[in-house]
């Protein structure tokens, strides 16, 4: 079976507290929140999972840790091959002596009987059902998201065979060992098969191993979208990519010069609100148009009596057919 390089509780003890107090200064109070949140909700969906199998060279009984998540109400689960795959080399005899159970959101939890349902060793994942479950919550899940380098990003899994944690870190890129991501996120033995989450608190891949000391491997979720949608009911929870107004305006196929002025007026005006108030009459007569003043000037008359007026002179550019965002929003409906 191929092994995945992993680390001393030491060292990654020490990295996971210099990325949390480096977070401390660095990320939005509300930023810190999220984490707080997601880590409650991460707990009543991560899988602690521990195989008991017979190694087939030595005839030892052993045993091998990991995490996983629930991904639909029926129980299913998604983790690492390599999680369960020395358990799967067992004859049925082993595999009915020592049988597949996870504990969910803690590792002393109480134990739930589990079946292998399909997997695929070369990808490198894997799902299982919990048998006995009423519609268990599941962690939400995104296929294809919109992952930029330096995003923030949160694993969790039972790290050295301890208690659940979450493990903040930043996407890297998208060039990892055989078509995987890194992300500079410390993890240990007991972490393959966890979920990772994007900052908009969706399942987004699988924890698959460490590339060095502060650099790990991220298994894309949608890698095992065939096998979830063949044999569960989990769908995405994440929305599509669309360019629609709701996103905003992110350039303009055509611009033109624009000039306007004002009726003449008595003192009290100034050149700002004048030019601010023929913008507004623009836009509103030109919808799908916009309007960015760029000079403004005045003029002034005085009449016999010695009355002071003035009129502004105000000069922009005129925005046409707009080019809306690509971002995944609401009015873009859920990702199919």
């Amino acid at each position: 079976m191929r092994k995945r390089p992993f680390f001393s509780c030491e060292c990654v003890r020490r990295l996971i507290a210099l990325i949390v107090l480096a977070w401390s200064g660095a990320i939005p109070g509300s930023a810190k929140a999220d984490l707080t949140d997601l880590s409650a909700k991460a707990a009543r969906t991560t899988v602690y999972i521990s195989t008991t199998f017979v190694d087939q060279k030595t005839g030892d009984t052993k045993t091998e840790i990991g995490s996983g998540f629930l991904v639909s109400a029926e129980g299913d689960i998604l983790t690492d091959y390599h999680v369960i795959a020395d358990w799967l080399a067992g004859t049925d005899a082993q595999k009915e002596k020592y049988p597949l159970k996870i504990r969910i959101g803690s590792k002393f939890s109480a134990e739930i009987p589990a079946v292998f349902e399909t997997g695929d060793p070369r990808d490198d994942f894997a799902l299982l059902r919990a048998l006995g479950l009423s519609e268990p919550p599941f962690a939400p899940i995104c296929f294809n998201p919109n992952v930029q380098s330096g995003s923030f990003i949160f694993a969790f899994g039972y790290p050295n065979d301890r208690e659940l944690a979450p493990i903040p870190g930043t996407f890297n890129n998208l060039n990892g060992d055989k078509n995987r991501w890194l992300a500079t996120i410390p993890v240990a033995r007991g972490m393959s098969g966890g979920p990772v989450y994007n900052e908009k608190g969706f399942v987004i891949g699988l924890i698959n191993g460490g590339a060095d000391p502060t650099t790990s491997l991220i298994t894309p979720i949608r890698w095992a979208k065939s096998a979830i949608e063949n044999r569960t009911t989990a769908r995405p929870a994440c929305y599509r990519f669309c360019r629609t107004p709701e996103n905003g305006v992110e350039g303009w196929g055509n611009t033109s010069p624009w000039s306007g002025t004002t009726e003449w007026l008595s003192g009290g005006h100034n050149q700002t609100e004048a030019c601010g108030r023929l913008q507004q009459q623009y836009i509103a007569s030109h919808p799908g148009q916009a309007l960015d003043i760029v000079q403004t000037s005045e003029t002034s008359q005085k009449d016999f009596l010695g009355h002071v007026t003035y009129q502004y002179i105000c000069n922009g550019v005129v925005k046409l057919n707009p080019v809306y965002a690509l971002k995944d929003s609401p009015a873009c409906g859920l990702e199919q």
